[in-house]
């Protein structure tokens, strides 16, 4: 099973649009989303066996917040992107096949929306949960060293 990790902060029209029907349709995946400390439009969500929702009472930096979700994951991959990162269906089928030691990374699909589109793709990608949770993000690949697999795709919205 894969675990799908995102931060919300004032993301209520992305939330509802995209990621709703994204969880609805892959019930098997657990997805976590955690709440940093939104004021405005705080996150509100069905209960759903394959959701978690986490309030952090404070604002805290992306990678504590992320912390926080996958330390309350039950998967040992997890997929980790921001709220406007959300994963295409050819992703979501890869990430079922990710092996201990391999971090996926997708790229951003370009869909000429006349949206501009990151470059790169720096925060989303896959993890093993106890090695993440065991280290700095930022030293995760120096330090565990794993098989990068640059496939997949994310929509950017």
């Amino acid at each position: 099973m894969v675990s799908i990790v995102t931060v919300y902060r004032e993301n209520a029209d992305i939330f509802q649009e995209y990621w709703l029907p994204l969880i609805f349709k892959h019930g098997p995946v657990e997805f976590i989303i955690v709440d940093n400390a939104s004021i405005y439009s705080k996150l509100s969500a069905p209960a759903l066996p394959n959701l978690k929702t986490i309030r952090s009472p404070e604002e805290v930096e992306r990678n504590k917040a992320r912390k926080l979700g996958v330390s309350k994951s039950k998967s040992d991959i997890i997929f980790l992107c921001t709220m406007k990162a959300v994963p295409t269906y050819e992703t979501m089928v890869l990430l079922e096949s990710v092996k201990e030691n391999q971090m996926l990374f997708p790229s951003w699909i370009n869909l000429d929306r006349n949206i501009k589109i990151p470059t790169t793709n720096k925060n989303s990608f896959s993890v093993e949960r106890n090695k993440y949770l065991a280290c700095d993000e930022n030293e995760y690949i120096s330090t565990y060293e794993p098989e990068v697999l640059y496939k997949g795709t994310l929509y950017y919205v």
